[in-house]
Protein backbone atom coordinates (compact mmCIF):
# COMPACT_ATOMS: atom_id res chain seq x y z
CA UNK A 1 0.00 0.00 0.00
CA UNK A 2 1.42 3.56 -0.84
CA UNK A 3 -0.56 6.79 0.52
CA UNK A 4 -0.13 10.88 -0.76
CA UNK A 5 -0.67 13.40 2.32
CA UNK A 6 -3.75 15.51 1.34
CA UNK A 7 -4.26 17.09 5.01
CA UNK A 8 -2.97 18.70 7.94
CA UNK A 9 -5.58 16.69 10.00
CA UNK A 10 -4.76 16.60 13.63
CA UNK A 11 -1.06 17.98 14.28
CA UNK A 12 1.04 19.11 17.59
CA UNK A 13 3.88 21.41 16.27
CA UNK A 14 4.95 24.40 17.67
CA UNK A 15 6.71 25.57 14.64
CA UNK A 16 3.61 24.79 11.88
CA UNK A 17 3.85 26.28 8.80
CA UNK A 18 0.87 29.00 8.55
CA UNK A 19 -0.28 27.68 5.16
CA UNK A 20 -1.07 24.55 3.57
CA UNK A 21 1.92 24.83 0.62
CA UNK A 22 4.49 25.38 3.22
CA UNK A 23 2.86 22.77 5.37
CA UNK A 24 3.14 20.12 2.34
CA UNK A 25 7.20 21.58 1.80
CA UNK A 26 8.02 20.55 5.38
CA UNK A 27 6.78 16.86 5.13
CA UNK A 28 8.11 16.34 2.11
CA UNK A 29 11.58 16.67 4.10
CA UNK A 30 10.25 14.44 6.90
CA UNK A 31 9.94 11.64 3.92
CA UNK A 32 6.49 12.09 3.79
CA UNK A 33 4.69 11.24 0.29
CA UNK A 34 2.55 14.63 -1.29
CA UNK A 35 0.91 14.85 -4.82
CA UNK A 36 3.45 15.97 -7.36
CA UNK A 37 0.20 18.02 -8.97
CA UNK A 38 -0.11 20.50 -6.21
CA UNK A 39 0.04 24.12 -7.52
CA UNK A 40 -0.38 27.60 -6.14
CA UNK A 41 -3.27 29.53 -8.33
CA UNK A 42 -3.59 33.32 -7.51
CA UNK A 43 -6.71 33.31 -9.38
CA UNK A 44 -9.85 31.95 -10.99
CA UNK A 45 -8.63 31.61 -14.26
CA UNK A 46 -5.23 30.39 -13.13
CA UNK A 47 -7.73 27.28 -11.06
CA UNK A 48 -9.72 26.98 -14.55
CA UNK A 49 -5.95 26.90 -16.44
CA UNK A 50 -4.91 24.35 -13.80
CA UNK A 51 -8.01 22.41 -13.75
CA UNK A 52 -8.62 21.74 -17.27
CA UNK A 53 -4.79 20.76 -18.46
CA UNK A 54 -4.90 18.04 -15.72
CA UNK A 55 -7.62 16.77 -17.32
CA UNK A 56 -5.56 14.93 -19.91
CA UNK A 57 -2.56 14.49 -17.28
CA UNK A 58 -4.45 12.53 -14.98
CA UNK A 59 -5.04 9.50 -17.14
CA UNK A 60 -0.86 9.04 -16.96
CA UNK A 61 -0.04 8.95 -13.05
CA UNK A 62 -0.68 5.93 -12.78
CA UNK A 63 -3.50 5.24 -10.20
CA UNK A 64 -7.51 7.06 -10.71
CA UNK A 65 -8.32 10.11 -10.12
CA UNK A 66 -11.98 11.72 -10.53
CA UNK A 67 -10.67 15.42 -9.88
CA UNK A 68 -9.28 17.84 -8.01
CA UNK A 69 -9.48 19.47 -4.82
CA UNK A 70 -8.99 23.36 -4.80
CA UNK A 71 -8.54 24.87 -1.54
CA UNK A 72 -7.61 28.15 0.47
CA UNK A 73 -3.93 28.56 1.58
CA UNK A 74 -3.84 29.77 4.25
CA UNK A 75 -4.80 27.61 8.15
CA UNK A 76 -5.74 31.10 9.48
CA UNK A 77 -8.08 31.82 6.44
CA UNK A 78 -9.40 28.08 6.97
CA UNK A 79 -9.76 28.19 10.25
CA UNK A 80 -12.04 31.74 10.13
CA UNK A 81 -14.59 30.30 7.17
CA UNK A 82 -15.01 27.07 9.62
CA UNK A 83 -17.37 24.44 8.24
CA UNK A 84 -20.51 23.40 7.25
CA UNK A 85 -22.14 20.67 9.55
CA UNK A 86 -21.22 18.88 6.42
CA UNK A 87 -18.17 20.16 4.62
CA UNK A 88 -15.72 22.58 5.33
CA UNK A 89 -15.92 25.96 3.57
CA UNK A 90 -12.73 26.49 2.60
CA UNK A 91 -12.34 24.16 -0.07
CA UNK A 92 -14.14 22.12 -3.11
CA UNK A 93 -13.64 19.28 -5.34
CA UNK A 94 -14.17 19.40 -9.12
CA UNK A 95 -15.03 16.31 -10.78
CA UNK A 96 -14.50 15.24 -14.05
CA UNK A 97 -16.80 13.91 -16.30
CA UNK A 98 -16.53 10.22 -16.15
CA UNK A 99 -15.87 7.63 -19.11
CA UNK A 100 -19.00 6.31 -20.62
CA UNK A 101 -19.48 2.87 -22.68
CA UNK A 102 -22.34 0.92 -24.73
CA UNK A 103 -23.37 -2.37 -23.84
CA UNK A 104 -26.10 -4.95 -23.83
CA UNK A 105 -28.39 -5.45 -20.89
CA UNK A 106 -29.34 -9.24 -20.26
CA UNK A 107 -30.39 -8.91 -17.18
CA UNK A 108 -31.69 -7.25 -13.62
CA UNK A 109 -31.56 -9.00 -10.03
CA UNK A 110 -32.17 -7.49 -6.41
CA UNK A 111 -29.65 -7.79 -3.56
CA UNK A 112 -30.70 -6.87 -0.46
CA UNK A 113 -28.76 -5.18 2.01
CA UNK A 114 -28.12 -5.10 5.39
CA UNK A 115 -31.00 -2.45 6.84
CA UNK A 116 -33.40 -4.50 3.74
CA UNK A 117 -33.01 -1.88 0.89
CA UNK A 118 -33.38 -4.00 -2.55
CA UNK A 119 -31.04 -2.91 -5.06
CA UNK A 120 -31.46 -3.49 -8.94
CA UNK A 121 -27.97 -4.64 -10.20
CA UNK A 122 -27.90 -5.02 -13.77
CA UNK A 123 -25.79 -7.93 -15.21
CA UNK A 124 -24.67 -6.41 -19.08
CA UNK A 125 -22.22 -7.87 -21.90
CA UNK A 126 -18.87 -7.12 -20.77
CA UNK A 127 -17.37 -3.89 -21.75
CA UNK A 128 -13.88 -2.29 -21.29
CA UNK A 129 -14.32 1.01 -18.73
CA UNK A 130 -11.96 2.95 -17.17
CA UNK A 131 -9.33 0.12 -17.01
CA UNK A 132 -11.44 -2.74 -16.15
CA UNK A 133 -14.43 -5.32 -17.57
CA UNK A 134 -17.48 -3.99 -16.39
CA UNK A 135 -20.59 -6.90 -15.96
CA UNK A 136 -22.05 -5.63 -13.28
CA UNK A 137 -23.56 -1.73 -12.34
CA UNK A 138 -26.20 -0.29 -10.02
CA UNK A 139 -28.97 0.71 -11.53
CA UNK A 140 -29.86 2.51 -8.05
CA UNK A 141 -34.13 2.44 -7.56
CA UNK A 142 -37.37 1.43 -9.15
CA UNK A 143 -38.10 4.97 -9.51
CA UNK A 144 -35.13 5.16 -11.82
CA UNK A 145 -35.44 2.83 -13.62
CA UNK A 146 -38.56 4.06 -14.56
CA UNK A 147 -37.73 7.79 -14.84
CA UNK A 148 -34.96 6.46 -17.46
CA UNK A 149 -37.03 4.14 -19.15
CA UNK A 150 -34.50 1.35 -19.02
CA UNK A 151 -35.49 -2.08 -19.98
CA UNK A 152 -33.89 -5.88 -20.35
CA UNK A 153 -32.65 -6.14 -23.57
CA UNK A 154 -31.71 -2.36 -24.13
CA UNK A 155 -28.35 -1.05 -25.39
CA UNK A 156 -27.60 1.31 -22.23
CA UNK A 157 -24.82 3.89 -21.08
CA UNK A 158 -22.43 2.64 -18.69
CA UNK A 159 -20.10 4.87 -16.88
CA UNK A 160 -18.44 4.45 -13.68
CA UNK A 161 -19.16 7.08 -10.87
CA UNK A 162 -16.01 8.51 -8.82
CA UNK A 163 -14.12 6.35 -11.83
CA UNK A 164 -14.99 3.38 -9.12
CA UNK A 165 -18.72 2.50 -9.43
CA UNK A 166 -20.32 1.04 -12.70
CA UNK A 167 -23.57 2.50 -12.87
CA UNK A 168 -26.04 2.21 -15.80
CA UNK A 169 -27.27 6.04 -16.53
CA UNK A 170 -29.25 5.97 -19.50
CA UNK A 171 -30.76 3.79 -22.00
CA UNK A 172 -30.44 3.94 -26.24
CA UNK A 173 -34.62 4.29 -27.15
CA UNK A 174 -33.77 4.37 -30.58
CA UNK A 175 -32.08 1.50 -30.99
CA UNK A 176 -35.14 -0.71 -30.05
CA UNK A 177 -36.98 -3.70 -31.93
CA UNK A 178 -39.65 -4.46 -29.75
CA UNK A 179 -38.04 -7.13 -27.61
CA UNK A 180 -37.12 -5.17 -24.89
CA UNK A 181 -38.72 -6.16 -21.81
CA UNK A 182 -39.76 -3.38 -18.75
CA UNK A 183 -38.11 -3.75 -15.45
CA UNK A 184 -40.85 -4.87 -12.95
CA UNK A 185 -40.04 -4.61 -9.13
CA UNK A 186 -40.12 -7.78 -6.60
CA UNK A 187 -43.24 -8.22 -4.93
CA UNK A 188 -41.66 -9.95 -1.89
CA UNK A 189 -37.68 -10.58 -1.03
CA UNK A 190 -35.86 -12.33 -3.32
CA UNK A 191 -33.98 -13.66 -0.71
CA UNK A 192 -36.54 -14.63 2.27
CA UNK A 193 -40.09 -14.17 0.34
CA UNK A 194 -40.79 -11.57 2.83
CA UNK A 195 -42.55 -8.71 2.65
CA UNK A 196 -41.57 -5.71 0.76
CA UNK A 197 -42.34 -1.85 1.22
CA UNK A 198 -41.71 0.88 -0.97
CA UNK A 199 -40.53 3.96 0.66
CA UNK A 200 -39.97 7.25 -1.85
CA UNK A 201 -37.30 5.77 -4.43
CA UNK A 202 -36.38 2.64 -2.34
CA UNK A 203 -37.91 -0.79 -1.85
CA UNK A 204 -37.09 -2.46 1.47
CA UNK A 205 -37.56 -5.87 3.28
CA UNK A 206 -39.17 -5.62 6.22
CA UNK A 207 -38.31 -8.98 7.72
CA UNK A 208 -36.31 -8.45 10.74
CA UNK A 209 -34.70 -12.11 10.19
CA UNK A 210 -33.97 -11.79 6.58
CA UNK A 211 -30.50 -13.98 5.84
CA UNK A 212 -29.19 -11.64 3.57
CA UNK A 213 -29.46 -8.49 6.03
CA UNK A 214 -28.41 -11.05 9.42
CA UNK A 215 -25.21 -11.07 9.46
CA UNK A 216 -24.40 -7.35 9.46
CA UNK A 217 -27.38 -7.22 12.06
CA UNK A 218 -25.43 -9.79 14.62
CA UNK A 219 -22.52 -7.33 14.17
CA UNK A 220 -25.11 -4.38 15.03
CA UNK A 221 -26.77 -6.22 18.10
CA UNK A 222 -23.21 -7.02 19.40
CA UNK A 223 -22.14 -3.40 19.56
CA UNK A 224 -21.26 -1.25 22.12
CA UNK A 225 -23.99 0.65 22.17
CA UNK A 226 -26.30 -2.05 21.77
CA UNK A 227 -26.51 -5.06 23.45
CA UNK A 228 -22.48 -4.26 24.27
CA UNK A 229 -21.16 -7.91 24.15
CA UNK A 230 -17.76 -7.67 25.08
CA UNK A 231 -15.26 -10.08 22.79
CA UNK A 232 -18.44 -10.41 20.21
CA UNK A 233 -16.71 -8.38 17.31
CA UNK A 234 -17.05 -8.62 13.86
CA UNK A 235 -14.46 -11.89 13.17
CA UNK A 236 -16.05 -13.66 15.95
CA UNK A 237 -19.40 -12.82 14.17
CA UNK A 238 -18.84 -14.25 11.30
CA UNK A 239 -17.03 -17.27 12.67
CA UNK A 240 -20.36 -18.17 14.66
CA UNK A 241 -22.39 -17.94 11.40
CA UNK A 242 -20.10 -19.38 9.23
CA UNK A 243 -19.79 -22.83 11.43
CA UNK A 244 -24.02 -22.26 11.58
CA UNK A 245 -23.57 -21.98 15.48
CA UNK A 246 -26.06 -18.90 14.85
CA UNK A 247 -28.48 -18.54 12.82
CA UNK A 248 -30.97 -15.87 14.89
CA UNK A 249 -30.13 -13.54 17.59
CA UNK A 250 -31.41 -15.78 20.16
CA UNK A 251 -29.10 -18.66 19.02
CA UNK A 252 -26.28 -16.31 20.92
CA UNK A 253 -27.79 -16.69 24.01
CA UNK A 254 -27.32 -20.35 23.40
CA UNK A 255 -23.68 -20.40 22.59
CA UNK A 256 -21.55 -22.89 25.18
CA UNK A 257 -17.81 -23.13 25.80
CA UNK A 258 -17.99 -26.38 23.96
CA UNK A 259 -19.37 -24.61 20.76
CA UNK A 260 -16.36 -22.22 20.51
CA UNK A 261 -13.63 -23.88 21.59
CA UNK A 262 -13.70 -25.29 17.84
CA UNK A 263 -13.16 -22.37 16.66
CA UNK A 264 -10.01 -20.09 15.62
CA UNK A 265 -8.62 -17.72 18.57
CA UNK A 266 -10.66 -19.93 21.63
CA UNK A 267 -9.27 -21.24 24.03
CA UNK A 268 -11.34 -22.26 27.67
CA UNK A 269 -10.88 -18.97 29.20
CA UNK A 270 -11.96 -16.61 26.31
CA UNK A 271 -14.58 -18.91 25.32
CA UNK A 272 -16.13 -18.66 29.01
CA UNK A 273 -15.63 -15.59 28.99
CA UNK A 274 -17.51 -14.60 25.76
CA UNK A 275 -20.24 -17.02 27.28
CA UNK A 276 -20.55 -14.90 29.89
CA UNK A 277 -20.73 -11.69 28.48
CA UNK A 278 -23.70 -12.75 26.44
CA UNK A 279 -25.42 -13.88 29.71
CA UNK A 280 -24.97 -10.66 30.81
CA UNK A 281 -26.45 -8.59 28.07
CA UNK A 282 -30.22 -10.05 28.59
CA UNK A 283 -30.65 -7.63 31.24
CA UNK A 284 -29.56 -4.52 28.94
CA UNK A 285 -33.11 -3.10 28.81
CA UNK A 286 -35.69 -2.44 26.41
CA UNK A 287 -34.28 -0.02 24.69
CA UNK A 288 -31.15 -1.16 23.76
CA UNK A 289 -32.95 -4.73 22.31
CA UNK A 290 -34.60 -2.27 19.98
CA UNK A 291 -32.11 -0.41 18.83
CA UNK A 292 -30.18 -3.70 18.15
CA UNK A 293 -32.82 -5.90 16.17
CA UNK A 294 -32.03 -3.86 13.86
CA UNK A 295 -36.21 -3.15 12.60
CA UNK A 296 -35.61 -0.62 9.91
CA UNK A 297 -35.43 4.02 11.34
CA UNK A 298 -35.64 2.68 14.72
CA UNK A 299 -32.01 3.23 16.05
CA UNK A 300 -30.43 4.37 19.43
CA UNK A 301 -31.97 7.73 20.23
CA UNK A 302 -35.63 6.60 18.85
CA UNK A 303 -35.49 3.08 20.60
CA UNK A 304 -35.12 5.57 24.06
CA UNK A 305 -37.83 7.35 23.22
CA UNK A 306 -40.36 4.34 22.67
CA UNK A 307 -38.79 3.01 25.75
CA UNK A 308 -39.26 6.02 27.99
CA UNK A 309 -43.07 5.68 26.77
CA UNK A 310 -43.80 1.85 26.77
CA UNK A 311 -41.81 0.25 29.66
CA UNK A 312 -41.87 -2.84 28.07
CA UNK A 313 -42.59 -5.08 25.28
CA UNK A 314 -46.82 -5.60 25.65
CA UNK A 315 -47.08 -2.38 26.42
CA UNK A 316 -45.65 -1.40 22.89
CA UNK A 317 -47.47 -3.75 21.11
CA UNK A 318 -50.47 -2.27 22.53
CA UNK A 319 -49.63 0.99 21.22
CA UNK A 320 -51.86 1.48 17.53
CA UNK A 321 -50.22 3.79 14.85
CA UNK A 322 -51.60 6.97 15.87
CA UNK A 323 -50.54 6.61 19.76
CA UNK A 324 -47.18 5.82 18.15
CA UNK A 325 -47.42 9.05 16.06
CA UNK A 326 -47.60 10.81 19.70
CA UNK A 327 -43.77 10.12 20.22
CA UNK A 328 -40.92 12.85 19.90
CA UNK A 329 -39.87 12.84 16.03
CA UNK A 330 -42.29 10.31 15.35
CA UNK A 331 -43.72 10.86 11.82
CA UNK A 332 -46.13 8.45 9.87
CA UNK A 333 -43.31 6.33 8.07
CA UNK A 334 -41.41 5.90 11.67
CA UNK A 335 -44.54 4.74 13.29
CA UNK A 336 -45.90 2.74 10.90
CA UNK A 337 -42.64 0.53 9.89
CA UNK A 338 -42.33 0.12 13.88
CA UNK A 339 -45.97 -1.45 14.34
CA UNK A 340 -45.72 -3.85 10.84
CA UNK A 341 -42.29 -5.21 12.14
CA UNK A 342 -44.03 -5.66 15.48
CA UNK A 343 -46.77 -7.35 14.51
CA UNK A 344 -45.43 -9.31 11.78
CA UNK A 345 -44.86 -13.05 12.15
CA UNK A 346 -41.17 -12.22 11.75
CA UNK A 347 -41.27 -9.82 14.54
CA UNK A 348 -43.55 -11.57 16.69
CA UNK A 349 -41.01 -15.00 16.87
CA UNK A 350 -37.94 -12.57 16.98
CA UNK A 351 -39.08 -11.31 20.18
CA UNK A 352 -40.52 -14.72 21.12
CA UNK A 353 -37.66 -16.36 20.80
CA UNK A 354 -35.50 -13.75 22.78
CA UNK A 355 -37.84 -13.83 25.39
CA UNK A 356 -37.81 -17.60 25.51
CA UNK A 357 -33.95 -17.05 25.80
CA UNK A 358 -34.14 -14.70 28.74
CA UNK A 359 -33.72 -11.82 27.37
CA UNK A 360 -35.71 -8.91 29.30
CA UNK A 361 -38.22 -6.95 27.19
CA UNK A 362 -38.43 -4.08 29.90
CA UNK A 363 -36.62 -1.43 31.23
CA UNK A 364 -34.77 -1.37 34.29
CA UNK A 365 -33.43 2.13 34.30
CA UNK A 366 -34.91 3.91 37.41
CA UNK A 367 -36.16 7.75 36.34
CA UNK A 368 -33.75 10.23 37.30
CA UNK A 369 -34.91 13.16 35.70
CA UNK A 370 -33.24 16.20 36.66
CA UNK A 371 -34.88 19.78 36.24
CA UNK A 372 -31.93 21.29 36.04
CA UNK A 373 -31.97 18.93 32.48
CA UNK A 374 -35.72 17.88 31.52
CA UNK A 375 -36.34 18.61 28.32
CA UNK A 376 -33.43 20.21 27.26
CA UNK A 377 -32.28 20.09 23.79
CA UNK A 378 -28.15 20.07 24.16
CA UNK A 379 -25.11 20.13 21.82
CA UNK A 380 -21.66 19.10 23.17
CA UNK A 381 -18.70 20.14 21.06
CA UNK A 382 -14.93 21.02 21.52
CA UNK A 383 -13.11 18.71 23.95
CA UNK A 384 -14.06 17.84 27.22
CA UNK A 385 -11.62 17.29 30.11
CA UNK A 386 -13.27 15.24 32.26
CA UNK A 387 -15.80 13.42 30.55
CA UNK A 388 -15.80 11.47 27.22
CA UNK A 389 -18.44 12.50 24.85
CA UNK A 390 -20.27 9.06 25.02
CA UNK A 391 -20.97 9.27 28.56
CA UNK A 392 -21.58 12.41 29.30
CA UNK A 393 -24.50 12.16 26.12
CA UNK A 394 -25.74 9.03 28.55
CA UNK A 395 -25.97 10.59 31.62
CA UNK A 396 -27.41 13.74 30.11
CA UNK A 397 -30.20 11.44 28.58
CA UNK A 398 -30.24 9.59 31.28
CA UNK A 399 -31.14 13.43 33.39
CA UNK A 400 -34.20 13.94 30.92
CA UNK A 401 -31.91 15.67 28.18
CA UNK A 402 -32.06 15.28 24.12
CA UNK A 403 -28.25 15.62 22.75
CA UNK A 404 -28.30 16.17 18.84
CA UNK A 405 -25.65 17.27 16.58
CA UNK A 406 -26.17 20.26 15.09
CA UNK A 407 -27.62 23.77 16.47
CA UNK A 408 -30.50 25.55 15.71
CA UNK A 409 -33.09 27.90 17.46
CA UNK A 410 -34.46 24.48 19.39
CA UNK A 411 -30.92 24.00 20.83
CA UNK A 412 -30.97 25.30 24.54
CA UNK A 413 -27.55 24.70 25.97
CA UNK A 414 -24.24 24.52 23.88
CA UNK A 415 -21.71 22.97 25.77
CA UNK A 416 -18.37 23.67 24.49
CA UNK A 417 -14.97 22.21 25.30
CA UNK A 418 -11.63 23.37 24.25
CA UNK A 419 -11.12 24.00 20.46
CA UNK A 420 -14.65 24.50 20.03
CA UNK A 421 -15.62 25.34 16.57
CA UNK A 422 -18.27 26.03 13.99
CA UNK A 423 -20.88 25.30 16.26
CA UNK A 424 -19.74 27.42 18.69
CA UNK A 425 -19.66 30.82 16.21
CA UNK A 426 -23.63 29.36 15.64
CA UNK A 427 -24.40 29.29 19.00
CA UNK A 428 -23.39 32.54 19.60
CA UNK A 429 -25.40 33.80 16.28
CA UNK A 430 -28.40 32.63 17.38
CA UNK A 431 -27.93 33.69 21.35
CA UNK A 432 -28.20 29.75 22.39
CA UNK A 433 -26.91 29.96 26.25
CA UNK A 434 -23.55 28.59 26.09
CA UNK A 435 -21.55 26.57 29.25
CA UNK A 436 -17.89 25.70 29.71
CA UNK A 437 -16.77 22.79 31.84
CA UNK A 438 -16.89 24.18 34.82
CA UNK A 439 -20.66 25.09 34.58
CA UNK A 440 -20.95 21.57 33.09
CA UNK A 441 -19.90 20.32 36.00
CA UNK A 442 -21.50 22.59 38.59
CA UNK A 443 -24.91 21.43 37.58
CA UNK A 444 -24.30 17.94 37.27
CA UNK A 445 -23.66 18.59 40.84
CA UNK A 446 -27.02 20.41 41.70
Amino acid sequence: LAFLAHGKGEVKWNDCPATWSGFVEKIQTLGIPVSEQITMCVSSESIKETVNAFASARQSTGFAIDGMVIRVNSFALQEELGNTSKAPRWCIAFKYPAEQGLTRLLGVNWQVGKNGTLTPRATMEPLQLAGTTVQHATLHNIDEILRKDIRVGDTVIVEKAGEIIPQVVGAKQEERDGSQIPVVPPSACPICDGPVEKEGPKIYCVNPECPAQFREKVKWFAARDQMNIDGLGDKVVDQLIDAGLVKHFSDLYKLTSEDLLPLEGFAQKSADALVSAVSESKTRGFARVLSGVGIRLIGRATSKVIAKKYANLALLKAADVEELLMLEDFGQITAETLFNALHSPQGEELFSRLSDVGVQLQSFETSSVDPVFDGKVIVITGSLEQWDRKKLTEELEQRGAKVTGSVSKKTDIVIAGEKAGSKLNKAEELGVEVWNESQLMASLSE
